[in-house]
């Protein structure tokens, strides 16, 4: 499967009364053999406010090793994020990173820059996340509502696994999902979750 970087779903609820009143990564090094698996996770709340975090964890083959210099991520040209917020796992504790505001082929993102190149080998990897807060996504009338969200991650090199969930708010009805994959629905307690999985999905 190839991913189209501009590929968004549109999810569709009804809301409730109370409800109305409120990568592309570049990786310096053997980057042609890095195996990537992100996980998003977004969550819609009361008022419209979404927050998208992207978790990438950057690994090694068998048997090769990389070397990273820098991380590069894009946003979505379909939403503009109000805060972003970089990290980087360390022990077990996320640690923020900073970032510095760079563009690559007319898409906006910002690039982490190692001070000192990591060298991943066989069995290790390096986990980076990348957090959104967004305020322009829902819009709607009456009680229909619905969220504009970009389906995959900004990144140049393939995703080895990919798993994004969706979380409406609680109160939210789900009516229904306009996107260019498959995806799964369930409801959980008092909010309904769409969620999609996938694997090997080239850049």
């Amino acid at each position: 499967m190839k991913r189209p970087k501009a590929a968004t779903l549109i999810l569709i609820a009804l809301l409730s009364a109370s409800m109305l009143s409120s990568y592309a990564y570049m990786v310096s090094g053997e980057t042609e053999q890095l195996v990537v698996d992100v996980d998003r996770s977004v969550k819609i709340i009361r008022g419209g406010i979404v927050f998208l975090n992207d978790t990438f964890t950057l690994s090694a083959p068998e048997g090769s090793e990389v070397i990273l210099a820098d991380f590069w991520v894009g946003f979505s040209d379909t939403l503009i994020p109000e805060r972003s917020l970089f990290e980087v796992l360390e022990s077990g504790s996320w640690r923020q990173v900073d970032a510095s505001v760079q563009g690559d082929q007319g898409i906006q993102g910002s690039r982490i820059e190692f001070a000192v190149p990591l060298t991943l080998s066989a069995g290790t990897s390096l986990t980076l996340r990348a957090s959104y807060l967004v305020l322009d996504s829902v819009s709607g009338a009456s009680i229909a509502y619905s969220a504009l969200l970009p389906v995959f991650p900004i990144i140049d090199y393939n995703i080895s696994q990919y798993q994004l969930e969706v979380e409406l708010p609680p109160g939210a009805i789900f009516e229904r999902v306009i996107a260019p994959i498959n995806m799964t629905q369930v409801e959980v307690g008092d909010h309904w979750n769409v969620n999609y999985l996938g694997e090997n999905i080239a850049a």
